[in-house]
């Protein structure tokens, strides 16, 4: 904790001079990976791995576990293999969070792999069950504790599915295959509402005996289908905690609130499948190029966008659904203000004369509040923040959502856009590629009007960003001055949306794209001269160049 805090913290012990915050983080970096101990979960205490005296050195020789199933404290003991505990996850989590904000972007990777694979040995995938004899017969050494409370269940679902979502980013960002798969947590319950979760409220005080919210009018919207039939709904001897019964298991793909479990997670369970898409088809020998044309492709392509389509219309319905709940307060308001109004008509007349000075003129009576102002416009009144968080939420679901259409339709690598060695440009999924991305550089516009220094998901943002702004480049480049007005807007948009990027959030592929488009606009506006147009371009290849998608290419992973 103290690492992350240093990194950002304005205390004089780290601003006193310009080495000093770098000094104080590396040494704060080496003490927690020095405690941890990675990939060797051994209580600090005990016997030093590979040392003679250690009771465990015969049987894991040539292993390469050294002390991994040491004895320790309650909670660290286990079998080979799964000696770690849940806050080991959280701390791999933490250190490569912060190692992806760098420009080492591809070291991250380490940190993220082994969260990922701990957290698999742990079984964060699987619903803990009430009845330890059941795991035992499922090959699960059972918990050490004779119970796990409702608190360390939800804690376990929600770092499975917050590993689910990065996996399903990085995937896109350094242009990798999946690490975790849809069928590994297929009974996995969905994580809870957020204000339920820092609330504590584990055992739905809120809700009825069937279990359903009675403080959420929108009970049915969160009745989100598993995606796989199979696995309509949670294992019935999962738990006895009614709230759970309503709970969609599996991974989904509709939109149930502001959050980002509620929003993002069924967008990065479409983006895995478009990540498993585009891997197959550019596989070297069973890709494009194995047993024909790539209409082999198409019916994945259909269910795909029909997925796609599902999670718009969510989005909408909840847009509506929600909005519809923000107009009913200012509806209840006026109708206590209409019969505040008729009380104040039928009182009785010696209390009118009470309010009467001697004068007539009206006097202020402390025990008779007089009525309230009427309610101001909806439109005009600032929105709470609860609403505001609904706009932002919607805003980056939309822009996603688009970029979601542009990389199944389309292509992620910017150099193979250029040269266009297949004549993708005249094709009908360039086309919808081009609208898709002039609506996502709209969406962009509704972000920074509702989160202008785009701080709310600044480490996710950024390849969304990225690769819906290739293909207004691809144009941009091509038609030159003969690009529409409204391509040339969308590219300012994302000119102006990378400038706010580079101040939240510093990173280099951003400050180079920003570069590029801001070359490639100006030429679209005659501000280059002719001579050196060809001068420009190169440059620009050459700095596209470094972020590859295609082959071998690393993504971000310089």
């Amino acid at each position: 904790m103290l690492w992350i805090a240093a990194q950002t913290s304005d205390a004089p012990a780290l601003t006193v001079s310009p080495s000093a915050r770098g000094r104080i983080c590396q040494k704060l970096l080496e003490m927690c990976i020095g405690f941890l101990r990675p990939l060797v979960h051994i209580p600090l205490g005990s016997v030093a791995v590979g040392s003679s005296h250690s009771s465990h050195e015969n049987e894991n020789a040539g292993m390469g576990l050294g002390g991994l199933a040491s004895p320790g404290p309650t909670g660290r003991e286990g079998v080979v293999g799964a000696a770690g505990t849940v806050d080991d996850i959280l701390t791999y989590i933490h250190l490569a969070t912060v190692i992806s904000a760098s420009e080492f972007k591809g070291a991250s990777l380490r940190w993220w792999n082994a969260a990922w694979a701990l957290a698999r040995e742990l079984r964060l995938n699987r619903e803990v069950s009430d009845q330890p004899e059941l795991e035992q017969e499922e090959g699960v050494v059972p918990n050490t504790r004779s119970t796990i409370g409702e608190e360390e269940k939800e804690e376990r679902r929600r770092i499975w599915w917050l590993l689910y979502i990065v996996d399903r980013h990085l995937a896109l960002c350094y242009n990798r295959p999946l690490a975790l798969r849809d069928i590994e947590c297929v009974d996995l319950l969905q994580p809870m509402d957020d204000t339920r979760w820092q609330n504590g409220d584990f055992y739905g005080s809120h809700e009825n005996s069937n279990g359903q919210d009675l403080a959420d009018p929108f009970h049915s919207l969160n009745q989100v289908p598993n995606i796989y039939a199979s696995n309509p709904s949670p294992p019935p001897s999962i738990s006895s905690n009614p709230q759970q019964a309503n709970r969609c298991a599996g991974p989904t793909i509709q939109v149930t609130g502001p959050s980002l479990f509620g929003f993002f997670l069924p967008l990065m369970t479409i983006l895995g499948e478009i990540v498993d898409l585009h891997h197959a088809r550019n596989h070297p020998r069973l890709g494009q190029g194995f047993g024909g044309s790539g209409a082999d492709w198409e019916d994945q392509v259909a269910e795909i966008q029909s997925q796609l389509d599902m999670y718009e219309r969510s989005l909408s319905d909840w847009e509506h659904n929600r909005l519809d709940t923000d107009q009913e307060k200012p509806r209840d308001d006026a109708v206590n203000m209409n019969g505040q109004q008729q009380a104040a008509e039928t009182l009785p007349e010696t209390t009118e004369a009470r309010l009467q000075g001697n004068n007539g003129d009206t006097l202020t009576d402390p025990a008779i509040a007089p009525p309230p102002a009427p309610a101001a416009d909806k439109s005009s009144s600032p929105l709470s923040g609860d609403q505001m968080q609904k706009k932002i939420a919607l805003a980056y679901g939309t822009h996603v959502l688009h970029v979601l259409h542009i990389l199944l339709s389309g292509k992620w690598d910017p150099i193979s856009m250029l040269d266009d060695n297949d004549l993708w440009i005249s094709s009908p999924g360039f086309i919808s590629a081009t609208a898709h991305a002039v609506s996502a550089a709209e969406a962009i516009g509704n972000i920074l009007k509702y989160d202008p220094d785009l701080s709310f998901m600044p480490y996710f943002f950024g390849i969304y960003l990225l690769q819906g702004s290739f293909l207004l480049l691809l144009i941009a480049d091509k038609l030159q001055g003969e690009a529409s007005q409204a391509v040339v807007g969308a590219c300012e948009t994302i000119v102006r949306a990378h400038e706010v990027c580079v101040v939240t959030l510093n990173t280099e592929y951003q400050r180079n794209f920003r570069k590029v488009m801001r070359s490639a606009l100006a030429q679209v506006r005659g501000r280059c001269l002719p001579e050196d147009m060809e001068e420009q371009k190169q440059r620009r290849r050459e700095v596209l160049m470094l972020y590859r998608w295609c082959g071998d290419g690393h993504g971000l992973a310089l």
